[in-house]
């Protein structure tokens, strides 16, 4: 009952964030982006299993909520489920440009990809994202600061390695080592939270 309740909370909160951001509110949008990046990048994970594509597509991800945050309607879907309908469509697409080549996904995995290839979850996938979204939020949560902050200014700010190293006041292998390592603790983390990142 309590973490029923505590999702819909967090859904009220994100429709708020995704109305302000449809207004162009950065700020807001920041805000969206710390609350939900980690389950879309562990979605992401899930389908690839190659962190290195999913840093790119996590940030073509974003860029398209922040064009097309005013096309969200709450009476359709919730924040969540809309988030990963563009998470998965972006990730669907890259699979399926890269078929040829794609011989590390499982059977198991490309089945799914195929199954999801509408783009609209299931009853069973969203109630499966609810249930990670914990999983997801306390492994973000596990990183050391440097490496929340460092990803947190790369993928909301934008920001390049080398404005990092200057913005955080260190040296510029300093900071990738933050993004790498940071992103290689996540998958980890998720791996042996039961989840097959």
């Amino acid at each position: 009952m309590n973490s029923r309740i505590d999702t819909d909370s967090k859904q009220k909160v994100l429709a708020r964030l995704m109305q302000k951001t449809a207004r162009g509110d950065w700020q807001a949008f920041s805000m969206l982006y710390a609350m939900t990046s980690s389950q879309m990048f562990g979605s992401m994970l899930h389908l690839t299993n190659y962190a290195p594509v999913c840093e790119d597509l996590l940030q073509e991800v974003y860029l398209t909520v922040w064009r097309r945050a005013g096309e969200y309607r709450p009476e359709k879907a919730n924040v969540t489920t809309w988030l990963v309908t563009i998470t998965r469509n972006r990730t669907l697409d890259w699979l399926r440009s890269q078929s040829a080549g794609m011989n590390k996904l499982t059977s198991e995995q490309s089945t799914e990809a195929l199954d999801l290839a509408s783009g609209n979850p299931t009853p069973e996938d969203m109630a499966e994202s609810f249930s990670e979204e914990a999983a997801l939020a306390e492994c973000f949560d596990q990183l050391n600061p440097q490496q929340r902050q460092a990803i947190f200014l790369s993928y909301v700010k934008g920001h390049t390695h080398s404005e990092l190293a200057e913005q955080l006041n260190s040296a510029l292998g300093t900071v990738k080592g933050w993004v790498r390592r940071g992103l290689k603790q996540l998958k980890s983390c998720l791996q042996g939270n039961g989840g097959e990142a």
